[in-house]
């Protein structure tokens, strides 16, 4: 038997995974919240109850994505000591949500526009800012663990490092994804090999030159 919360808890989970499945096979602009309703076997008076509109859902699912992306980042930092090592599995961590997340990676990088200040009275876009900001500091915590330790320039903002390396991240797994057939034919490069190169090469533009 489930008391109140539990199932409050998984009704909104209930909401959120048929909003996300529609999203992914339909595209959400294509989607509408009566579909929601339908594919959630919930009532639209149930579905608005947890969610002012499809925007405030689609903020929901990203929330919940770029939190468990957080908790990932904190794991990585506190279990390993070596600078290269946690930015190698951050950037490969940055990756697997990439992979499967793809509809999240480019809802978030849009958030980063005018509309996040159009939109700030939403509860849950205030809390994608708000994780984005814990990531962000994370991130620029082993920034400045490179710079104490002589690995990295001095001369630059940890946070603008911070915001080169993923920036970077990001369209290098892009590029794999549009480039990726035409780098194996003509550089002989497959997917693994230019991922470790473009990490290779990011990581260079930060590192003190030895």
């Amino acid at each position: 038997y489930m008391n109140r919360s539990e199932k409050s808890k998984l009704r909104k989970k209930t909401i959120l995974e048929a909003a996300e499945k529609l999203f992914v096979q339909k595209g959400y602009e294509a989607t509408g919240m009566d579909e929601i309703c339908i594919c959630s076997s919930l009532s639209r008076r149930t579905v608005y109850s947890y969610f002012d509109s499809k925007q405030d859902i689609l903020y929901a699912i990203m929330s919940e994505r770029l939190s468990s992306l957080e908790k990932e980042f904190e794991t990585i930092i506190k279990d390993n000591d070596d600078f290269m090592i946690r930015w190698k599995q951050i950037f490969y961590a940055k990756l697997s949500f990439d992979r499967n997340c793809p509809m999240d990676v480019k809802l978030i990088q849009s958030t980063r526009s005018n509309d996040v200040q159009k939109n700030m009275d939403s509860e849950a876009l205030h809390e994608i800012v708000v994780i984005g900001q814990k990531i962000e500091d994370l991130l620029a915590g082993v920034m400045e663990q490179g710079i104490a330790e002589g690995i990295v320039r001095d001369d630059i903002h940890p946070v603008f490092a911070v915001s080169v390396l993923t920036g970077g991240f990001d369209s290098l797994f892009q590029l794999v994804r549009s480039k990726g057939s035409y780098l194996k034919e003509r550089c002989g490069m497959d997917e693994e090999m230019i991922l470790e190169a473009g990490f290779d090469q990011l990581m260079a533009s930060i590192l003190k030159v030895k």
